[in-house]
């Protein structure tokens, strides 16, 4: 037995135009911002405006501010981020102790300085500081 399948020239214009305007509205892939691990920073980059990416291990407040620790920041990789005292008014509202807590994926813009043996950027504003969301894996 055979099955005859027909379409009206209207109705064939009409689903191409529907999947040629689905296809076109599409944006583009997004293209993966450039950034730089913790681990990878070193004292050649002082100076320089960075994008880092990295895992939260330690967050401590002390007199100067709140310090932020990355996974991979070792003795031998001294990279943190500094919120100063001075500019913790810019995060009304939010503790960011609590806030950038440890195992939060962290994305942080700004220019690296160092003081003595430490590499910091120095967070003055909120939105220097982006927290990644972390992807769920697919259940099968």
């Amino acid at each position: 037995m055979r099955f005859r399948f027909t379409l009206s020239a209207a109705t064939a214009v009409g689903f191409a135009f529907l999947l040629g305007t689905t296809a076109l509205g599409q944006d583009p892939p997004a293209e993966e911002e450039e950034f730089i691990e913790p681990s990878e920073i070193t004292a050649e980059h002082v100076g320089e405006s960075l994008v880092v990416r990295g895992q939260v291990t330690r967050v401590d407040r002390n007199n100067d501010g709140v310090h932020i620790f990355f996974h991979g920041a070792t003795l031998n990789f001294p990279f943190q981020v500094l919120i100063p005292l001075s500019d913790l008014h810019n995060w009304t509202g939010t503790d960011p102790v609590k806030r950038y807590s440890p195992g939060r994926i962290l994305k942080i813009t700004g220019e690296l300085e160092q003081q003595a043996e430490l590499l910091f950027i120095r967070a003055t504003e909120r939105s220097q500081i982006e927290i990644i969301p972390r992807r769920r894996r697919r259940r099968r």
